[in-house]
C-alpha cells in the first residue's frame, strides 16, 4: 500500500511540474519581437479543477489561467481515462506500455471453482474481440462448475470521480433456481453493483455509473457463471470504460480520431447511421442511400450505398379488428400498410403511394380462448368470460368449467401481427462478428402466418427470438398447469437449434406458427382448456400429490389436507388407517413389509423384530423364518431399557454414552482415508435407525441456528447430515465470490454446517441370510443433483461376531449419482439373525428335581437369543404377515433354557452311559467279592500250612512221638 501511495505522489509531482512548465511557455513567434523571456505563471493552485469537456488553459500575455472548453472534434474527461470500443480503442489500450495499463495497473484474471478453492486453470482471461470493439469475459474450457472472470484496477483518485461502463451480459436461470451470469463490481472488497437480471436483450448495450470518493481504491469488475455445455457461450462484453477523477484537470484536449464532437465535449461520437464524417462534420447520405453508423469518407459515393427496398412482409400493417359481410355474404376485414412505422434499419420504403390504399383479407379465425361474436353485418373476437373456456376457433360459444376441473390460461399466439414485446418477446440478429446484421433485425412477424427467419439473413448469421418470462411455481396448496410449446416448420435445415427460452436459428429458414406459454402472469385471451384436477402427479418438492376442485369455474385445483386424498378430483377422502401421507396434497401410501403406519399417519415405523420366510424349504418341507431383532439398535432409551443382552429391553445405545443422545447415534465420521479435497468425508451424520427423532435438540446446542435456519430442514428425521460448506458450494451452480474473504450467506451455525435430512420415512426393509438393510426416503432436496431429487439413505446391519455393539460406518459413493443416497454399514453381533434349531448343538445338564438346564452353541452366521425376545415378538401390536407363533417357537433356538425331566427321561437320553455305569459298578462289586473270597481262602490255606509246619517241627523234637501226616 505504501509503495502505491509513493508512486501516486511521484506521478502527481511530475504532472504538477509539467503543468508549471506548460503554463510558463511563451509563443515562439513572439521571440522575434520581444526578447524578454516571460516568467513562469506562479501561484496556480494544484487543486484547480476542470470538468469534463474542458482543459486548464493559461493566458501568458494576460497572466491569467482558467478552464476552457475543448474545441470542435476534441474532448476531455476532466482528468481521467477512457477506452471506447466504438473506435476500436481496446486493442491499443491493453498494450503493455499504454497509458491505460500503466496508470490503472490493469490485470485480468480468471478462475474455476474446484471444491473449496478458486484456481486459475481451464479458463481464459478477458479478451479483446472484433478489432478492439469490446472486451469479452467468459471463455473457459472447464465444465459443470463455476468460473469467474475478474478485471482489477489499482487507482488513485485526486477528486471525487466516477466509473462508467457500457456493457452487455448473458444471464440464465439454472434448473435449481440459481442464476448463471452474474455481473458485479467491488470497490475495496465491498459490493457496490450487481446485475443478474433476466430481462435483458442480450445484444443491447446497457450503461452504469458509480461514484468513487478520493483516495486509493481497488476496483474489481467480476463476471461469474456456471459453465455447463449449454452456458459456454455466456459472456460479459464491455464496450466502453471511463474513469474520471484521476487528475484535478486535463491539461489538453485529445483529438477525435474516428468521430466528431461539438465544442466542450466530454467524448467523441460516431456519426449517426446514414451519415459519414467528412472530415470534421457528419454529412448525410443522399436520399435513397445509406451507410453504417460511424462511417468515415471524403465523398458520399465512397461510402453511401442504395437502400434495399422493403418487401411487403417487412412493412407492418394496421388491421381492422372487425370483419364485415358484403352483399355476397362473404366476410372480410380491412387493413393498410403502415409504412411510417418502418425503422429503415435494414431497408427503406421507396414508393409509399402504391401501398397507401386500404386492402382486404379474408376474415380469419379467433385465437384460442375467444369466440367470434356477430352483430348485424359485423363480427369481432371476444375473450371467454370468467370461468369459461373455448378450446379453438370452431367453438361458437364459451363453455363453463365443471367441478373437479380447472381452467388453463396463458399466452396462445398464432396470429403475430407483430413481435409481442408486451409479453417479454424480443428478437435480434448478429453477424459472425457479433454485430447487428445489416439485412435483418431478427424474426419477422407475418400476420396469420407466424414468425419467419432465414429469408433476409446472410450465411453465418444468428437470429434470436428471446422470450423473457417468469414461470410461477405452484404454491401450496394450489395447482395450475405449466407448459411451453412451440410449433414450427423448418426448411433446408441440417442442424437446427431450437430451445425454449432462446430460440436460435443459424441455418436456412424457419417459420414459427404457434407459441403456447402457460404458467406465467401473462394471458392474451380467455381460458382455452378445462382440465381435470390431477389425482396423481409427481412433484420433487412434495413427492406424489393429489388435487381437487369442488367448485365450478375454478382457475386452480387445491391440495387435499394431510391424511386425505382425491380419487376423482371432485373431493377428498380420508386415507385408510393402514395408509400414510407425507403432507397436504400427498397421496396415501401403504407401508412395506416389517413396518406399520405411525399413529399420526405421516410415515412408516419399523417393527422391533423383523421376520421373513426363507425362499427354500427345510428337510421337513417348511419355510424357515429369518428373524432379526432391530429393537436392539433403538436410540430411544427409557427406564425399562436393559443392559443385559439376554433381555428384550436391551439397547446397544445404553453403553455408548455421549455418542447416543437425544435420540441419535452420532456424530458419525468416516474412517476411510481419502484425498484432502474429498469433502464428502468431512461431513458429519446422526442416525436414529428405528424412530423419527427431533434434531433441533442437538442443533440448538451445537449449531446456534436462527429460526429461519431451524425451519430450513426436516428436523424430525431418521438420519441427519451436517454438510461442510465447501461440499454445498462445489455442487451449487452459484459459488460465493471466492476472491474476497466472505462467508456465504446460506451457511448455518457457528460450525459453518448446512443441515439436511436424509430420510423421514422407511421405504423398505430388505432381509438377507446374514444381514438386513433399512432404506429411508423423503429427505430434504439434494444439492448434489441441483435440488432435482430428494436425499435418501440406508443402513446395512451386518452380522459380525467379532464386533459387540459396533458402530455405523459411512460408505464412499461409487458414482456421482450415488451422492444423494447416503449409505452406512453397521457391523455387530446383534445384527445376526436368531439361530434355527438345526444350526446349533446342545448340552443338557443333569435332571435335578425334575428339571435340567440346556445350553446351546451357535454357528458364526447366527446368534442365540433368550425366550424374552420371542415373547416380545408375540406381543407386537403390528405382526408381520408371515408371523406364526408356533412356527417361530418350534423353529428357532434359544440361548439357554430349563427343561423338565424324570428318571426314565434321563435314562432314555443317557441309557448307554447308564448301562455302562451299571455294568461297571456290577463288575467292580463282583471283583471285590471275588477278591474277598480269595483273600479268605488264602488266609485259610496259610493257616493250615503253618499249622502243619508246626506239627512237623514238633515231631522232630519228639521223635518218639512220630506219626505220619496226610495232606
Amino acid at each position: 500500500m505504501y509503495k502505491g501511495i509513493v508512486a501516486h505522489l511521484q506521478h502527481y509531482i511530475v504532472n504538477a511540474l509539467e503543468q508549471t512548465i506548460l503554463l510558463g511557455q511563451y509563443n515562439k513567434a513572439d521571440r522575434c519581437f520581444n526578447y524578454t523571456m516571460m516568467q513562469p505563471l506562479n501561484d496556480i493552485p494544484c487543486q484547480h479543477e476542470c470538468k469534463a469537456g474542458q482543459y486548464l488553459h493559461a493566458d501568458n500575455e494576460n497572466r491569467t489561467f482558467g478552464c476552457k472548453d475543448c474545441p470542435v472534434n476534441t474532448f476531455s474527461t476532466g482528468g481521467g481515462l477512457s477506452v471506447d470500443g466504438s473506435f476500436g480503442q481496446w486493442l491499443h489500450a491493453l498494450q503493455n506500455t499504454s497509458e491505460f495499463i500503466v496508470r490503472t495497473k490493469f490485470a485480468s484474471k480468471c478462475y474455476m471453482y474446484f471444491w473449496s478453492n478458486w484456481i486459475e486453470e481451464e479458463c481464459l482471461p478477458c479478451q479483446v474481440l472484433n478489432a478492439g470493439q469490446y472486451l469479452s469475459c467468459g471463455e473457459a474450457s472447464a465444465r459443470e462448475t463455476s468460473v469467474a472472470h475478474e478485471i482489477v484496477f489499482e487507482l488513485f483518485f485526486y477528486k471525487k470521480g466516477k466509473l462508467s461502463l457500457i456493457y452487455r451480459k448473458d444471464t440464465v436461470r439454472e434448473i435449481d433456481g440459481w442464476m448463471s451470469g452474474i455481473f458485479e463490481i467491488y470497490i475495496d472488497q465491498q459490493l457496490v453493483f450487481q446485475d443478474q437480471n433476466l430481462d435483458d436483450d442480450q445484444i443491447a448495450w446497457k450503461s452504469l455509473e458509480i461514484d468513487i470518493e478520493p483516495g486509493i481504491h481497488e476496483v474489481i469488475i467480476s463476471y461469474q457463471k456456471y459453465n455447463s455445455a449449454q452456458n459456454s457461450h455466456q459472456s460479459l462484453d464491455i464496450q466502453e470504460l471511463r474513469l474520471t477523477g484521476l487528475e484535478y484537470a486535463d491539461l489538453e484536449c485529445k483529438p477525435c480520431e474516428y468521430g466528431y464532437s461539438l465544442p466542450g465535449s466530454s467524448q467523441c461520437s460516431l456519426c449517426p447511421k446514414d451519415t459519414f464524417l467528412n472530415p470534421e462534420q457528419c454529412v448525410e447520405c443522399p436520399e435513397g442511400t445509406f451507410c453504417a453508423q460511424g462511417a468515415v469518407a471524403i465523398n458520399a459515393a465512397d461510402i453511401c450505398t442504395k437502400k434495399r427496398e422493403c418487401s411487403l412482409d417487412e412493412i407492418p400493417i394496421i388491421l381492422d379488428q372487425k370483419c364485415y359481410q358484403d352483399e355476397r355474404t362473404l366476410w372480410s376485414r380491412n387493413f393498410t400498410y403502415d409504412y411510417s412505422s418502418v425503422t429503415e434499419e435494414v431497408c427503406g420504403v421507396i414508393d409509399s403511394k402504391k401501398i397507401l390504399t386500404t386492402q382486404q383479407m379474408d376474415c380469419d379465425s379467433c385465437e384460442a380462448g375467444s369466440i367470434r361474436v356477430q352483430e348485424g353485418n359485423t363480427s369481432y373476437c371476444e375473450p371467454c368470460y370468467e370461468g369459461s373456456y373455448a378450446a379453438d376457433w370452431m367453438n361458437k360459444k364459451c363453455q363453463d368449467c365443471q367441478p373437479g376441473h380447472y381452467l388453463e390460461k396463458g399466452l396462445f399466439l398464432s396470429k403475430f401481427l407483430n413481435i409481442p414485446e408486451e409479453y417479454g418477446f424480443s428478437t435480434n440478429c448478429r453477424d459472425k462478428d457479433g454485430l447487428k446484421c445489416k439485412d435483418s433485425n431478427g424474426f419477422l412477424a407475418k400476420y396469420n402466418r407466424g414468425l419467419i427467419a432465414g429469408n433476409r439473413e446472410q450465411e453465418k448469421t444468428i437470429t434470436q427470438l428471446n422470450i423473457n418470462v417468469e414461470i410461477f411455481e405452484n404454491e401450496d396448496p394450489l395447482f395450475q398447469n405449466q407448459r411451453f410449446e412451440i410449433f414450427y416448420k423448418l426448411e433446408k435445415f441440417s442442424n437446427s437449434s431450437l430451445d425454449y427460452f432462446n430460440i436460435t436459428v443459424n441455418k436456412r429458414r424457419v417459420l414459427i406458427t404457434k407459441i403456447i406459454l402457460v404458467g406465467s402472469k401473462h394471458h392474451n385471451m380467455g381460458a382455452t382448456r378445462c382440465l381435470k384436477c390431477p389425482t396423481v402427479i409427481f412433484n420433487v418438492n412434495k413427492h406424489f400429490q393429489s388435487f381437487f376442485s369442488d367448485q365450478a369455474k375454478s382457475d386452480t385445483c387445491r391440495a387435499c389436507p394431510q391424511k386425505m386424498t382425491s380419487t376423482n378430483g371432485n373431493d377428498c377422502v380420508k386415507c385408510p388407517e393402514d395408509r400414510f401421507s407425507f403432507g397436504p396434497g400427498s397421496l396415501c401410501f401403504g407401508c412395506p413389509e416389517n413396518t406399520y403406519v405411525s399413529e399420526n399417519q405421516t410415515h412408516c415405523v419399523p417393527n422391533g423384530h423383523l421376520l421373513q420366510l426363507s425362499k427354500t424349504q427345510s428337510a421337513f418341507n417348511v419355510q424357515q423364518p429369518f428373524v432379526y431383532h432391530l429393537s436392539q439398535f433403538s436410540s430411544k432409551l427409557n427406564n425399562e431399557s436393559n443392559t443385559d443382552p439376554n433381555s428384550a429391553d436391551y439397547r446397544v445405545c445404553k453403553g455408548m454414552g455421549q455418542f447416543c443422545q437425544h435420540g441419535y447415534f452420532g456424530p458419525i465420521y468416516s474412517n476411510i482415508k481419502t484425498a484432502e479435497d474429498d469433502y464428502f468425508f468431512k461431513n458429519q451424520f446422526f442416525v436414529s435407525p428405528t424412530a423419527l427423532s427431533d434434531f433441533w435438540k442437538i442443533s440448538d446446542i451445537e449449531l446456534e441456528l436462527s429460526q429461519d435456519d431451524r425451519n430450513s430442514f426436516l428436523h424430525n428425521s431418521f438420519i441427519i447430515g451436517l454438510y461442510d460448506q465447501n461440499a454445498v458450494e462445489h455442487y451449487s451452480t452459484l459459488q460465493s465470490p471466492g476472491l474476497g474473504d466472505k462467508c456465504p450467506s446460506n451457511l448455518q451455525g457457528k460450525n459453518q454446517r448446512i443441515v439436511k435430512s436424509l430420510g423421514t420415512n422407511i421405504r423398505s426393509i430388505s432381509i438377507q441370510d446374514n444381514a438386513f438393510t433399512v432404506h429411508y426416503n423423503h429427505g430434504d432436496l439434494c444439492f448434489y443433483d441441483q435440488n432435482q431429487k430428494r436425499f435418501q439413505s440406508e443402513i446395512k446391519f451386518v452380522c459380525d461376531h467379532n464386533e459387540d455393539e459396533g458402530w455405523p460406518i459411512l460408505i464412499k459413493p461409487k458414482t456421482q449419482d450415488a451422492l444423494c443416497n447416503v449409505q452406512f454399514v453397521w457391523k455387530s453381533k446383534y445384527a445376526c439373525r436368531q439361530c434355527f434349531i438345526s444350526e446349533v448343538s446342545s448340552l443338557k445338564g443333569p435332571c435335578i428335581a425334575g428339571e435340567r438346564k440346556v445350553q446351546l452353541q451357535a454357528t458364526n452366521e447366527c446368534l442365540l437369543y433368550s425366550q424374552s425376545y420371542l415373547d416380545d415378538m408375540s406381543k407386537m401390536e403390528h405382526q408381520p404377515i408371515d408371523y406364526h407363533s408356533e412356527q417361530v417357537n418350534q423353529t428357532l433356538a434359544l440361548k439357554s433354557y430349563a427343561q423338565s425331566c424324570s428318571f426314565m427321561d434321563n435314562y432314555r437320553d443317557n441309557r448307554h452311559i447308564i448301562t455302562i455305569v451299571f455294568v461297571s459298578c456290577g463288575s467292580a462289586i463282583f471283583l471285590i467279592f471275588l477278591s474277598i473270597i480269595l483273600i479268605f481262602r488264602y488266609k485259610k490255606f496259610k493257616y493250615i500250612y503253618y499249622e502243619k509246619v508246626e506239627l512237623l517241627k514238633s515231631k522232630d523234637t519228639h521223635r518218639n512221638n512220630f506219626q505220619t501226616i496226610d495232606f
